[in-house]
């Protein structure tokens, strides 16, 4: 009897460890199918294979990756601290943008004219014409700028206009004397993509050793997450681990990390939707970056003065959207924010609001960089409020 039973157990057993791989067997082949078929037919990127493949068609991606000067066909390279990700090629002088694949890009959208013999970087990989050197001359005083692409302003440089920072200086030696200096250099090291972390490493390990006198802190609404380019030319391209849920994921537009970091709307990068509101929330990665990031330069800074600028959005007020209509909310977050690390604030707003933004865009569907208008706006702002505030003198 007991010999019975075992055996009807076992069988039952076998039935049931058969029909479970049967069952297994029914799923997994028709996912591993779709599976296939989404590898050929799926773009993990979504849409954005030609930004990534710019550089990979021209094979000088891994020399970019690889930290090499030759054939850049911009002003990145791979940086040596893996926290910066990229930097600024030092001396870098655009004599031939015929040449030059992406600015070749820009020439034909009529965004840069075609220019030759253009400095963007100095020896250090400071946006300016003229070479500093790292120790600084009796006399001199220094600002430096930290800050993404609006500081940065490269597409202006390339069409011979003035950035607010050769604005500013220009601005601060013709009132030397009510600095008590002899001259005042403003030290362009804002890097297009950068985050607010970013930032405050590149002072840590790069800035800092220019013997400051005041730091002005770009802040725009994105700097809480990294930008999509330059960075993906600059990353190891991930494909996501499942080109089928990678597809569906897509589809039902969730932002997971499961995503292929080639998607612009990968957390890393922090697209999507309630893009200001969601990036800028207490307990988002993003926002704990930004409040990092500003305790770090508090702490480095020290007695050095720094002024935090916060860059509005350019959007006249009948253009409001869900999108954008908590803007005030998020500008006064950042403020406090600053204030609570003894930074001095200037909130360019009131200043910018004057004008309709399509006179500031650099091009009009560009909510974010200023045109050579907004820029000129943006150095007398700074210049009257580093006056007004007396943020600027020599340091003991």
């Amino acid at each position: 009897m007991n010999t019975i039973n075992k055996k009807d157990s076992a069988d039952k057993l076998s039935t049931v460890i058969f029909n479970l791989i049967t069952l297994l067997m029914a799923i997994l082949l028709p996912v591993g199918m779709f599976e296939l078929v989404s590898r050929q037919l799926t773009d993990p990127s979504n849409g954005n294979m030609e930004t990534v493949s710019m550089l990979e068609k021209n094979n000088i991606t891994e020399q970019w990756r690889n930290n090499s000067e030759e054939n850049s066909i911009y002003a990145w390279r791979k940086s040596s601290f893996s926290q910066l990700i990229y930097e600024h090629i030092p001396s870098l002088t655009y004599n031939y943008v015929e040449k030059h694949i992406f600015l070749n890009k820009l020439v034909k959208n009529n965004i840069i004219k075609r220019e030759s013999d253009v400095r963007l970087t100095e020896k250090n990989g400071i946006i300016r014409k003229n070479d500093v050197s790292i120790e600084k001359q009796q006399g001199t005083l220094r600002v430096v700028v930290l800050g993404d692409s609006v500081s940065a302003a490269l597409p202006l440089v390339l069409m011979g206009q003035a950035p607010y920072t050769v604005i500013l200086e220009t601005l601060l030696n013709n009132n030397k004397a009510a600095f008590n200096a002899q001259q005042i250099e403003v030290l362009n090291f804002a890097v297009d993509g950068y985050t607010t972390d970013q930032e405050a490493y590149l002072l840590e390990t790069k800035v800092g050793k220019f013997q400051p006198d005041m730091i002005i802190l770009q802040y725009c609404l994105n700097d809480p997450v990294l930008s999509y380019t330059p960075a993906i030319w600059f990353l190891e391209h991930k494909n996501p681990p499942s080109y089928l849920l990678d597809f569906v994921l897509r589809r039902l537009d969730i932002h997971s990390s499961l995503l292929s970091t080639l998607n612009p709307s990968h957390p890393y990068y922090g697209l999507g939707k309630n893009y200001w509101d969601r990036i800028h929330q207490d307990s988002s990665k993003s926002w704990k970056s930004v409040v990092g990031g500003f305790a770090k330069i508090s702490s480095y800074s020290k007695n050095i003065p720094v002024l935090l600028v916060i860059s509005p959005l350019l959007i006249d007020e009948n253009d409001i959207n869900k999108e954008t209509q908590n803007l005030t909310k998020i500008y006064s977050k950042v403020k406090g924010l600053g204030q609570a690390n003894g930074f001095s604030i200037l909130e360019l707003r009131e200043e910018l609001s004057k004008y309709k933004a399509s006179q500031l865009k650099r091009t009009q569907d560009d909510t974010i960089h200023y045109n050579e208008l907004g820029h000129q706006v943006v150095a007398e702002t700074i210049f009257k409020t580093i006056k007004e505030k007396q943020l600027l003198y020599q340091q003991q």
